[in-house]
């Protein structure tokens, strides 16, 4: 008698489990589909280009060295220029100086320069004077200007005299370049001067001179007063303040046998304590001529 095979177990009988509340009711969810065809092949990294033997470098660098040239090149002719105008300026130094004040002021015009004489004409174009400048005397330390209408001025060390076309002339500087006239008494005391001018006009002159001292207003005031009246002076003294600062004002007249005067204004005023300040002017007036 045969025997059967046996039979495979079945799924195992397990008991139901009931729904749990708020859960959703149905089949059970379906897992994504991944797309068919062969996987994505992930990008390799991007190098660098291959290096051309170098070309790129070799390109800068020659780039530089051609900057290099042409600043070089610059820089020659540059120096070239300079040289040659350092030397246009040494053998003709009138015409450079002239050039430069006639480009430095578009009113004038260069009319002419002297090699010889070394004179340099230039032109007002607005008045049309001209102006004579001898150049030579620069490198003395003076300068002498003549205009076309007879004036002239000289500036130097030693002051600035201008000479007008009616023949009156002013000189304005040191002491030294303008000395008071015999008939002016001057200060007996130490003093530094700060300004001086004197002017003559046919027989007739005037000026100005300015000092400082280190005597008081009241000690500088009577050592002038006392000199002036030594001279034959006339003289007026009178007392003022300015700001809080001592005045005096001394006043001088003199007859002259001509029948001219001569007059001398002093002012002192105490700067500070220490100081006074003295402005001195006058003037010799003669009759006019019949």
């Amino acid at each position: 008698m045969s025997i059967p095979p046996p039979v495979p177990p079945g799924p195992p009988d397990y008991p139901e489990i009931p729904p749990v509340p708020g859960a959703a009711v149905g089949p059970p969810p379906v897992p994504p589909a991944y797309p068919s065809g062969p996987p994505p092949v992930p990008y390799a990294p991007v190098g660098p280009p291959p290096s051309s033997g170098g070309s790129g470098t070799r390109g800068l660098v020659y780039g530089c060295l051609g900057l290099l040239a042409i600043a070089g090149i610059v820089a020659v002719i540059g120096g070239l220029w300079v040289f040659n105008k350092a030397r246009a300026i040494a053998a003709n130094p009138e015409q450079f100086i002239a050039e430069m004040a006639v480009k430095a002021n578009p009113d004038l015009e260069l009319i002419s320069v002297d090699k010889v004489t070394k004179e340099v004409v230039i032109k007002d174009k607005k008045s049309g004077e001209t102006v004579t400048v001898t150049i030579d005397e620069i490198k003395n330390g003076k300068l002498t200007l003549k205009k076309s209408d007879g004036s002239s001025a000289e500036v130097g060390a030693d002051g600035i005299r201008v000479k007008d076309k009616d023949g009156s002339e002013t000189v304005v500087g040191g002491p030294a370049a303008v000395p008071l006239p015999e008939w002016v008494p001057a200060f007996p005391g130490q003093h530094q001067v700060v300004m001086s001018s004197h002017k003559i006009k046919g027989a007739n002159q005037s000026g100005q001179y300015v000092f400082t001292t280190g005597e008081s207003v009241d000690q500088a005031a009577a050592a002038y007063l006392k000199v002036l009246e030594e001279n034959e002076f006339q003289v007026t003294r009178e007392e003022a303040s300015v700001q809080g600062s001592g005045v005096i004002n001394l006043e001088a007249k003199a007859a002259l046998e001509s029948g001219g005067r001569q007059r001398i204004g002093v002012r002192l005023l105490a700067t500070d304590a220490k100081t006074t300040t003295v402005h001195l002017d006058y003037a010799q007036e003669e009759p006019a001529a019949p």
